[in-house]
């Protein structure tokens, strides 16, 4: 019960690294608020968690949209009261090199990878601050460090969730 009486934000929840983030956070005692583009997998999550007599709450947005992303933020705090961790889990990939992948692939990328990164952050982190309390974790990859062939705008992406995270940690 490692984080009893603790909040935790997952984006990306519905699924994948996503979803067993929350599973685990809710297994340690954490209310969790499983956000995801997809409310019915959101959904599904929470049913997991519930079932398992954890407490959860599902949220839709897309983290490429500050409003969605200041939407999130208030959600969770009206119902919880506060974050305490912040997961910015959500990620897209698609494979292609600088020539192949599409412009709108390269967009789609930068904007969910690395824009929803920063733009979740940003809404969650003045209550933190506030508070003198919290933890943002930022899911990056392998990828971003050493590159993936046929990868160019995930492996991109990545680096710069990278680079964010160090900076802010600066900050």
């Amino acid at each position: 019960m490692r984080f009893r009486d603790r909040v935790a934000l997952i984006t990306g929840a519905g699924s994948g690294i996503g979803q067993q983030t929350a599973l685990a956070f809710a297994r340690e005692g954490a209310r969790v608020a499983c956000a995801d583009i997809d409310r019915n997998a959101a959904d599904a999550t929470v049913t997991l968690i519930t079932r398992d007599k954890g407490t959860a709450i599902a949220l839709a947005g897309d983290v490429s949209k500050a409003a969605d992303c200041e939407a999130l933020v208030r959600e969770t705090m009206r119902v919880y009261e506060r974050i305490d961790v912040l997961v910015n889990n959500a990620g897209v990939g698609f494979s292609g090199t600088v020539l192949t992948n599409t412009e709108e692939q390269w967009d789609t990328m930068m904007a969910v990878n690395v824009k929803g990164t920063y733009l979740l952050s940003r809404a969650a982190l003045p209550d933190m601050i506030r508070r003198k309390r919290g933890v943002i974790v930022n899911l990056g990859s392998i990828a971003g460090h050493v590159g993936l062939k046929d990868r160019a705008g995930y492996c991109a992406s990545k680096s710069a969730i990278h680079g964010l995270t160090r900076a802010m940690a600066l900050d």
